[in-house]
């Protein structure tokens, strides 16, 4: 069994790159990996510790890397709190769509409740 662990990271700014040649140098920024299950599963209880900043999670980073996320993402409001299940291998990655984005979160495995009678 993994211990359980705590952690903080930011959340980057979604930029795309411009679809005009028009001499900017803006860059596609790939959205910030959270983590990934390996053969366990895990559970992420996530906490946007933002002032404003809205975050958007997705299992897959090219779903993120689109004009606006929507399809296949979940929203978390500043402030909000949710907590995640990851199926072993699974992968959880984040963008924003302001600056100044911050997750804290709590990692442990996801162990199925003792039903015994």
């Amino acid at each position: 069994m993994m211990d359980s662990r705590f952690d903080t990271l930011d959340v980057v700014k979604l930029t795309l790159t411009p679809s005009s040649d028009s001499g900017a140098n803006n860059q596609r920024l790939s959205p910030t990996f959270i983590l990934g299950a390996s053969k366990n599963p895990l559970r992420v209880v996530l906490r946007n510790i933002s002032f404003a900043a809205e975050i958007w999670y997705s299992f897959d980073a090219g779903t993120l890397q689109t004009n606006e996320p929507g399809s296949n993402t979940y929203f978390q409001p500043a402030g909000g709190v949710d907590t995640i299940m990851l199926a072993p291998g699974q992968k959880l990655y984040a963008i924003s769509l302001s600056v100044n984005a911050k997750v804290s979160m709590a990692v442990s495995e996801a162990l199925p409740a003792d039903i015994k009678s």
